[in-house]
């Protein structure tokens, strides 16, 4: 309301006569809308507003003729030439005086048309539904209306049925129609989206669906039927999103069948705008069978969404999407054959149930009779307080390919798949293995982590391992010959010698030469050594190596411990202080083979 009223005070304030400047929901045999004057249709309660507008952010100049809410122009409803825009702003929207909606340009080259009988006796009228009625004054009648023609969005007061669809747009930028539809299914009373040139992306049922994890929620189906069909008014009231209860005010709710694949609800609110309250489908494995015939879905698999069910082989070794197949022979329509049971499953509709069985025994003979069964459900009876047994035992069983299977589902079921015998001990076998290598991993972690904090603790007390990994290594037989000559001593890592040195404290610091300071490491050889993996440590150990200094004339033994690629060494030295440092003496080849080595 407050924009119509600054509207008439902006026409006042022009001079122009209040008659030709008030806002107007409708147009007669004749009258017209130009996009150069800015003209538009405003519904009587202020509601919503039709003219020409261009999508927000698009770079190119495009111009449509469209609704939207007039206290929201960015949320567009109905676009008439979606996929047919002006290109300049010469168009004229027209109720022609054949009786047609027309969009035109300055050329009289049409981008809209209804194309219905001709008639002089027509209206059109904007209402506050957002509906566009064209009427026959005389019969009193609907000859057309945008309730019945829409883009992309359903509004309170449509109705879907089998003749309506929603068409997704290209883009956010671009209202053109998109890859998806939703509509309602011709077999069933089932809503589904539709991929082009694929088929069904997703399916939802409103009651009876196997899948109960693609049902769509009451007030939903509500919406969708115009509020014609029997429905719990309770659960209408609120929807349960996290803890809190919206409450459901359908004259300012709209769905959208958004380009990117989904259907969305939306209410609005007036302190925070619209707010998404559902969206189907929710993740990729919602996606109409996303795996493909026997394959399992679970979207808390990163690496690996899809995967087979037991006793099953990829179709495609490159693309686990397309779907599994058991080996041949692997089903010999024999009694023996057993079965793996899967818990918490979502899974496609069965071929056919039955109803007060016995007992599951009679499920798993029932499947067994039959060839052509791949799988089965059993549900037991539900029990009071009092321990009685209330309701009835079901079974469900599959005859045809298993689909839209998906782990972990909340309200899922307990699905028993047909396999050989041979097929269970086979995945015996690999779950002991995986077991095994997992215990092993763990525990070797656990090791590794409690060497660290020995080494954080105490440098020097897990050095003794690293002679025996060296030896270990040397005659693993890796090695050729040549290659095991300057391996007879220990390798040291960065992490070792910046533990050994304190950081290379100054406390440790023997001097300092033209090639840089030398450290002490330890007063005892057999305490101060430790391994470092040449292949990748020996950089780190080189960009903070320990230049031999030039005064340290009197050391006793050095044993070389590491080698690079360009030819460098370091060297373990003894002191004749019984101290042994670091060092890269460059240019000496020859060794003290005289000194007796201590221990």
């Amino acid at each position: 309301m407050l924009s119509i009223i600054v509207f008439m005070i902006l026409c006042m304030l022009l001079g122009s006569p209040l008659l030709y400047c008030a806002p107007t929901d409708n147009l007669t045999t004749g009258s017209s809308l130009r996009d150069r004057n800015n003209d538009t249709l405003i519904s009587a309660g202020g509601r919503f507003q039709l003219g020409f507008f261009a999508p927000t952010g698009n770079s190119s100049y495009r111009r449509y003729i469209g609704i939207w809410y007039l206290s929201d122009p960015q949320t567009v409803v109905w676009v008439a030439n979606r996929d047919n825009p002006l290109t300049v702003r010469t168009g004229i929207f027209t109720l022609a005086k054949d009786g047609n909606l027309k969009i035109i340009n300055g050329n009289d080259n049409h981008y809209f048309f209804t194309n219905l009988s001709r008639s002089s006796n027509r209206t059109l009228k904007l209402l506050d539904s957002g509906n566009l009625v064209l009427s026959d004054d005389q019969l009193g009648t609907t000859s057309w209306q945008s309730f019945e023609n829409p883009t992309d969005t359903f509004l309170p007061g449509m109705k879907m049925n089998e003749t309506l669809t929603l068409t997704s747009g290209i883009s956010g930028k671009d209202p053109g129609s998109g890859n998806f539809t939703f509509k309602q299914d011709d077999d069933e009373n089932h809503y589904i989206i539709n991929l082009k040139n694929t088929g069904v992306y997703w399916k939802a049922g409103v009651t009876g669906s196997f899948v109960t994890s693609r049902k769509i929620p009451l007030f939903v189906a509500a919406l969708l039927s115009n509020l014609s069909n029997p429905v719990n008014q309770t659960l209408l009231k609120s929807y349960d999103k996290g803890k809190a209860e919206v409450d459901r005010n359908y004259s300012n709710s709209r769905m959208l069948m958004k380009y990117s694949g989904e259907i969305q609800f939306f209410s609005w609110e007036d302190k925070t705008g619209w707010s998404l309250i559902w969206s189907q489908p929710g993740d990729r494995c919602r996606v109409n069978n996303a795996c493909g015939n026997f394959g399992s879905c679970n979207i808390n698999n990163k690496t690996m969404m899809c995967k087979c069910l037991p006793g099953f082989e990829p179709s495609s070794p490159d693309d686990f999407s397309s779907g599994c197949t058991r080996p041949r022979n692997s089903i010999t329509c024999n009694k023996n054959d057993t079965f793996q049971n899967l818990r918490m499953m979502g899974v496609g509709k069965p071929d056919f149930s039955m109803d007060a069985v016995e007992s599951e025994k009679d499920c798993t003979k029932n499947c067994l009779d039959k060839c052509d069964c791949q799988a089965y459900s059993y549900k037991e009876a539900n029990r009071t307080r009092r321990g009685d047994t209330a309701g009835v035992r079901r079974c469900w069983i599959w005859t045809s390919n298993l689909n839209n299977l998906q782990e972990d589902v909340v309200d899922g079921y307990n699905l028993s798949i047909r396999v050989m015998v041979s097929v269970i001990i086979v995945v015996l076998l690999f779950c002991i293995i995986t077991f095994i290598s997992y215990k092993r991993r763990v525990t070797n972690q656990q090791e590794r982590g409690e060497s660290r904090e020995r080494i954080r603790a105490y440098p020097v007390l897990h050095l003794y391992d690293s002679e025996r990994q060296v030896k270990d290594l040397i005659d693993s037989g890796q090695f050729k010959e040549e290659d095991k000559k300057g391996i007879d001593v220990p390798f040291f890592d960065l992490e070792s010698i910046l533990a050994a040195t304190d950081n290379f404290s100054d406390a440790n610091k023997l001097g300092q030469g033209g090639f840089g300071p030398v450290y002490k490491i330890g007063e005892d050889r057999r305490r101060s050594k430790k391994i470092v993996r040449s292949a990748n440590r020996l950089e780190d150990l080189e960009a903070v190596s320990i230049p031999f200094h030039h005064t340290l004339e009197h050391t006793c033994c050095m044993d070389e411990i590491a080698k690079s690629e360009r030819g460098r060494r370091w060297w373990l030295v003894a002191t004749e202080k019984s101290e042994w440092i670091v060092s890269d003496r460059r240019g000496s080849e020859k060794i003290d083979e005289d000194c007796e080595m201590r221990e």
